[in-house]
């Protein structure tokens, strides 16, 4: 068994040419050429109901000219932000998989419940590989050019990346020499294995949207270390949505990927005296920019849900209204493209191997190296009081602010609950989920009350008939009325929760 970590870089075949000719490829290996290409066809095989896939298992036998080698790929540990499995290899006669070959405890799951009588073809990978070994700073890693398609049921998919594949050394000389990479012919990080590729051949799936997983922190953890759980997380949690935008244009995925923008941001205020100033203020406006870029397909996401298509539904045959759907769509498909032109744009891609690479080897705080090793849980006590008391505040006689006044309050209740996500499990976690959810009857209400602000503004710059935007207005106005009276028992049940980190 081995443990395999890499990046998978996404390029067309023309850009992944230049990149093997490019100069920082000649430096890194030392003026190596690229190996011949190598013919690789490898069958995919699981259950007729792919209990494989589910348990994120790949078993493959591959054909290497007169060698067919099985290999099953087990999940590693996550956190560091590459792709990490265990693998079993073993050559084998034929392309059938002879899971006999697979000793120890990791080959039971493969035959618990007649898994291993089974198992079928699922899809087949044919593609040639080019490979040229790389070395930095002491660390050896492979570069490897795959060309070719997945096919599957008569259907094909082509395939088109690079991989970076650390031999020996540390996970982060291999986001350093992703940067290197990047910086001599842009690429996009891509996520999806090529058997996520092949499964999504096989059952005709889009990529979809998806929550971000939980960032598990507990008590005794490091300031170095909740910074970077925090920091993988936000980057994984964009990764994981950046398809769902491009290939499906999946409203969903946009909302997660702000969500996460706007989770980091309020993570980033926490550890500003422990970061470097530069480092800091380069990464407020990276993620600034990146809000900016996803903020307005998500508002006209929450009009077109929330009021014209509800609206719409009441009034089917009204021209006013099917005319402003028209122009809120154009204004939504503007709006999509430029959050796809801001995932293609190189600095995205930069931006989060950055932050990958301080995630991995605490490069953020080089003048604060020793206050990585302290305790987390007092830093989290005192940002979370801190912004307890802004949100408190900012909230008082609630029922009674400007619309403008209470934008501020959903903001501060937004940090407040972003930073409860983060450190509740640090303290009693059910006394976090209690104070949580009191808070979040107080945001969610702001919410809506926010997205009837934000309406009115899109509507200005929408152009449609001014009947149909009143229509639209009114119906704002009516949900207003009715969330604000509820807004005072929210703001009364929020102001006894018991505060979990005193």
């Amino acid at each position: 068994m081995r443990d395999e970590f890499e990046l998978k870089l996404l390029l067309a075949p023309m850009q992944a040419e230049r990149l093997m000719r490019s100069a920082a490829v000649r430096a890194l290996s030392h003026g190596a050429r690229p190996s011949a290409p190598a013919e690789l066809t490898t069958h995919y095989f699981d259950t007729p109901d792919h209990v494989l896939k589910a348990r994120d298992i790949a078993v493959r036998v591959r054909e290497d000219g007169e060698r067919r080698v099985q290999t099953v790929k087990l999940p590693g540990k996550r956190g560091n932000g590459l792709q990490h499995y265990k693998e079993i290899e073993a050559e084998i006669a034929g392309i059938t998989p002879e899971l006999d070959a697979i000793k120890g405890k990791k080959a039971r799951v493969l035959r618990k419940g007649g898994v291993a009588d089974s198992l079928a073809p699922v899809f087949t990978t044919k593609f040639t590989r080019k490979v040229l070994p790389l070395h930095f700073d002491g660390a050896e890693i492979e570069l490897a050019a795959d060309e070719g398609e997945i096919a599957s049921n008569g259907h094909r998919a082509p395939i088109s990346e690079m991989e970076i594949e650390l031999k020996s050394g540390e996970p982060a000389q291999l986001f350093e020499v992703a940067l290197k990479l990047h910086e001599a012919v842009p690429f996009r990080l891509g996520l999806a294995t090529k058997a996520a590729r092949g499964y999504a051949l096989a059952e005709n799936a889009a990529p979809k949207a998806q929550r971000r997983r939980p960032v598990a922190l507990d008590a005794d953890v490091t300031i170095g270390e909740a910074f970077a759980a925090m920091a993988h997380g936000f980057v994984e949690h964009v990764r994981i949505n950046e398809e769902a935008v491009l290939v499906a244009r999946d409203p969903e995925a946009v909302h997660q990927i702000r969500v996460a923008i706007r989770r980091f941001r309020a993570a980033l205020w926490v550890f500003r005296d422990v970061m470097d100033a530069d480092s800091h203020v380069r990464t407020k406006d990276e993620l600034r920019w990146m809000q900016r870029a996803f903020g307005p397909a998500r508002d006209l996401d929450v009009l077109a849900r929330q009021s014209v298509v509800p609206l719409i539904a009441h009034f089917p045959d009204d021209r006013g209204l099917l005319e402003l759907r028209r122009a809120t769509e154009q204004a939504r498909e503007a709006a999509y493209g430029e959050a796809i032109a801001a995932l293609e744009n190189p600095r995205w891609t930069r931006f989060l191997l950055q932050i990958e690479i301080w995630s991995v080897n605490g490069s953020w705080a080089d003048d604060h190296r020793k206050a990585l090793r302290d305790p987390a849980i007092e830093l989290a006590s005192k940002a979370l009081a801190k912004r307890c008391k802004q949100l408190r505040k900012r909230g008082g006689k609630t029922c009674e602010r400007t619309p403008e006044e209470l934008h501020r309050v959903r903001v501060a209740a937004k940090k407040l609950r972003y930073l409860c996500e983060y450190f509740g499990p640090m303290f009693d976690e059910d006394a976090a989920k209690a104070y949580s959810a009191q808070l979040a009857g107080v945001q969610e209400i702001l919410g809506v009350l926010n997205d009837a602000a934000v309406a009115r503004k899109l509507l200005d710059n929408v152009s449609a008939p001014e009947r149909a935007k009143g229509i639209v207005l009114g119906w704002q106005e009516g949900r207003i009325v009715c969330e604000l009276e509820k807004l005072g028992d929210a703001w009364k049940a929020f102001r006894k929760a018991e505060p979990f980190w005193t």
